[in-house]
């Protein structure tokens, strides 16, 4: 299978799973959460890790015509780890406030959150790359940049299917979020791979130079 022919399939799992954003949310009438549900989403924690906390085997790959240094791939990494940061705040509020078995708080830091990870999705897609890269890293960045930005889509759609699993009690949108983190989750691993991969291979191209 070609690499045109993988993306086109991924795009399309993307959007099997991740509900459109035209899908128009109501207020948080009747914002009672069951038992079940808030212990559903307390589950989920742990799949809403930023691309600092993940990690990924790394491989082997050409480092010609490379001239970046270490200190200026560093600087465009913390970038990486910056852009974020609104997102993953507004998620983890939104956690904190089901903890306490707050739905309406719950409901508003998750509206913020679909909101503040789709904005992180458009800015993964248009992130410029440092100078200074070898073709092939430039490649690999590419790809990990557009796993960051279907990453953090599915975490926006995420938060947009809590916020109706609260507002309607429902199990079911519960478990579609559930999904959607999943598939977060997978894109993350694979952008922080990538990365990682790069990063490597700037260090030890240097070590070699110096």
């Amino acid at each position: 299978m070609s690499n045109e022919d993988k993306n086109n399939k991924e795009q399309n799992d993307l959007q099997k799973q991740v509900p459109s954003d035209q899908e128009v949310i109501t207020g948080c009438g009747g914002c009672l959460v069951t038992v079940t549900i808030v212990s559903i989403i307390i589950g989920l924690l742990s799949l809403g890790n930023s691309p600092e906390n993940s990690q990924s085997p790394v491989e082997n790959i050409p480092v010609s015509e490379q001239t970046i240094t270490v200190e200026d791939f560093k600087r465009y990494e913390q970038q990486i780890y910056s852009l974020p940061q609104q997102c993953d705040a507004d998620y983890k509020k939104a956690m904190d406030a089901l903890a306490k078995n707050d739905a309406v708080g719950a409901y508003e830091q998750f509206d913020n959150a679909h909101y503040s990870c789709l904005d992180c999705f458009s800015k993964f897609s248009s992130l410029k790359l440092p100078e200074g890269l070898s073709s092939e890293q430039k490649d690999k960045l590419k790809d990990a940049n557009r796993d960051f930005s279907i990453a953090y889509k599915s975490k926006s759609s995420a938060s947009k299917n809590f916020k109706k699993g609260i507002d309607r009690n429902s199990v079911e949108s519960m478990a579609k979020a559930k999904e959607n983190l999943e598939l977060f989750q997978t894109y993350l691993f694979r952008g922080a791979g990538k990365l990682t991969e790069v990063k490597t291979q700037i260090e030890e191209q240097n070590k070699k130079t110096d």
